[in-house]
């Protein structure tokens, strides 16, 4: 998909000239400075390389640059497809992800945090690989969530969270704290933990984090096995018979909590059913899912017909 090709800027030149990297994917082109200048009686046109000449003892030494400067457009090109859902970047961005590969320009400096929170932005620009719809903001506030966990953590123990500062003592103590003062479930710290290794590993792609303790397989997100409690079709029948006209609160909640049972949505979608979702002639709820883009379809069950009515729809 990606052609690297060099090309002399004067190829008729009887001292040195630079030598540029033409790119051409997707009927665009892009002229790019190697960096790299070459007297053009030493160039080899057809084999892209430095002649092998006693005229010119360096040649091994520049054909070893040509071929890394080739290994490193190709890894930039491949992952910002692999990062964007093969998107085709344009000629713009490579250059600039280009500079910064090749340290062409001065790179921002990150601290983990500052890093967490480029990464946020990040997400909230891009599409899910899988579905292709964009990141749903309930994702994305996972990841905020557990940003303002580390930011308390910080603050509440004085204990700097650095990209250098998190290692295993970090990692056992973040975790006890995790268990003991904020008593949270397995399972929820092994996905907060889980946040805290993706970021450091996009990091580390990126070229801003050097420490891999976060790779040590006893740096792990525990998980245990959960178990799905479900209520049958009598539990849900007598729940719906409770007579609770006297609290409106609880009636409303009770119904509610009716709907998300028949209808098996995410509380995010059935708090947020609208008369136009409805349609009444057929018995059926339809409407687009937050987290997923989906638009489903949902044969009404009778009681929940009968809490649309009592709310006139």
């Amino acid at each position: 998909m990606l052609n690297i090709n060099f090309n002399l800027r004067d190829a008729k030149a009887q001292t040195e000239t630079p030598l540029r990297i033409i790119l051409r994917y997707n009927n665009q082109k892009l002229v790019y400075s190697s960096g790299l200048k070459i007297n053009p009686k030493y160039w080899n046109e057809k084999e892209q390389t430095v002649k092998q000449t006693e005229k010119f003892r360096e040649h091994p030494e520049f054909n070893r640059l040509l071929r890394n400067l080739k290994a490193s457009i190709n890894n930039v090109f491949m992952r910002y497809l692999n990062d964007n859902a093969n998107e085709i970047p344009s000629t713009t961005t490579l250059k600039s992800l280009l500079d910064i590969k090749l340290e062409r320009v001065e790179v921002t400096k990150y601290t983990y945090f500052t890093y967490f929170q480029k990464y946020i932005d990040n997400q909230k620009n891009k599409s899910n690989k899988k579905t292709g719809k964009i990141i749903a903001s309930s994702t994305i506030g996972v990841y905020e969530n557990t940003l303002n966990i580390l930011k308390e953590y910080q603050t509440t123990y004085r204990r700097r969270i650095s990209f250098e500062t998190i290692d295993m003592d970090f990692y056992h103590d973040f975790v006890e704290h995790l268990t003991t003062t904020k008593k949270h479930s397995l399972n929820t710290i092994g996905k907060i933990i889980k946040n805290v290794k993706v970021v450091l590993n996009d990091a580390t792609e990126n070229g801003f984090n050097k420490n891999l303790t976060f790779k040590s397989k006893r740096f792990i997100a525990p998980a245990e096995q959960s178990f799905s409690i479900y209520m049958n079709e009598s539990e849900l029948l007598e729940i719906n018979g409770i007579n609770l006209k006297g609290n409106k609160k609880l009636d409303t909640v009770r119904d509610l909590f009716l709907i998300g049972c028949y209808t098996g949505l995410r509380y995010s979608d059935y708090s947020n059913i609208k008369p136009e979702n409805i349609d009444i002639k057929n018995n059926l709820l339809e409407i687009q899912t937050q987290k997923t883009g989906v638009t489903v379809a949902i044969p009404l069950h009778s009681v929940v017909i009968g809490i649309l009515k009592k709310y006139n729809y």
